[in-house]
């Protein structure tokens, strides 16, 4: 099946575009967030920072099948946070971001890699702007490239993020699938076995 690279780029490329500022101008905002297109999943009481959050509009892909989630991803991981997350105030866009140092315990898909950088928007003590990861919990987490970052030894390495905000982040609560959204197929993989679910994406893969 062909893949389809494209898509799962769009929501980092917004995101570095605004950190960047591509356009020069401080991001859109509106005192009504836009809220993406359900896949017929009934709304529930969850918070999703990048629904909820006030004034904030990401215009993100809202994936449709697990197949798409794959085919959107560089790296499927399972992992968890380790050590302290660095906080990043960007004084033109008057907001912070956070990079996530994670340790991978498993991968499914993509170069395997024994710790990543994941971004996020926000604070990491915050679920404003985006749900955050939990630290001491793992995840399965589906990522697409952000940006290239120089380390303090001036080496070039990746930083990535979540496919979708929180449709790509699943964290692993007594062996079941927790999802961090309300949006697009993910929800359909709540309280799944982690094995199930990951039988499932590996069955993607190999599409």
């Amino acid at each position: 099946m062909r893949r389809n690279k494209g898509l799962g780029m769009l929501l980092a490329v917004a995101m570095l575009c605004c950190l960047t500022g591509c356009t020069g101008e401080t991001p859109e905002t509106s005192g009504t967030p836009k809220t993406p297109e359900t896949s017929g999943t009934p709304e529930t009481s969850l918070y999703v920072g990048s629904l909820d959050t006030e004034g904030l509009i990401i215009d993100a892909p809202v994936f449709g099948s697990l197949q798409e989630m794959e085919e959107a991803s560089l790296l499927v991981v399972v992992g968890q946070i380790t050590g302290e997350s660095e906080t990043i105030y960007h004084e033109k866009q008057d907001w912070y971001t956070t990079i996530h140092t994670v340790t991978a315990q498993e991968t499914i898909k993509g170069e395997p890699l024994q710790t990543i950088k994941v971004f996020q928007l926000g604070t990491p003590d915050s679920d404003a702007y985006e749900t955050k990861i939990k630290k001491g919990i793992p995840h399965i987490l589906f990522l697409a490239k952000n940006h290239v970052q120089k380390t303090a030894d001036g080496v070039e390495e990746i930083v990535y993020t979540s496919i979708s905000s929180e449709q790509g982040f699943f964290a692993i609560d007594d062996g079941k699938v927790k999802t961090y959204t309300r949006v697009g197929v993910s929800p359909q993989f709540d309280g799944m076995d982690v094995a199930k679910f990951k039988q499932e994406i590996q069955q993607c893969v190999k599409k």
